[in-house]
């Protein structure tokens, strides 16, 4: 019989440094843009944000996708957000575009 043995799984916190280095509004709640994250450009960005069927506000940052040959669409890129992250890219945005 063969046991299976449980190994231990480190979790490590990574800092991403992000900067926007463009930005444009697209309407009233979307905006394209692109950041620099830890030395390493993310272009095609989206930031979005509105309120849901069931009003609840939302907001997020959509990153850039290819269409798969199965015809869904991928993120290209991706890391994750939390929410202090994308308040400091909205205030990034807001900077760059005057707002």
């Amino acid at each position: 019989m063969i046991e299976a043995k449980k190994t231990e799984e480190k979790k490590t916190e990574v800092a991403y440094n992000v900067k926007v280095t463009r930005a444009s509004q697209y309407s009233d709640n979307a905006f394209a843009f692109n950041m620099e994250v830890n030395g390493i450009t993310i272009y095609d960005c989206w930031f979005k944000q509105g309120v849901s069927k069931k009003g609840n506000n939302y907001t997020f940052v959509d990153f850039p996708t290819k269409k798969g040959k199965d015809g869904k669409y991928y993120n290209e890129v991706f890391f994750p957000i939390n929410a202090e992250l994308l308040q400091d890219i909205e205030n990034q945005i807001a900077a760059l575009i005057g707002g």
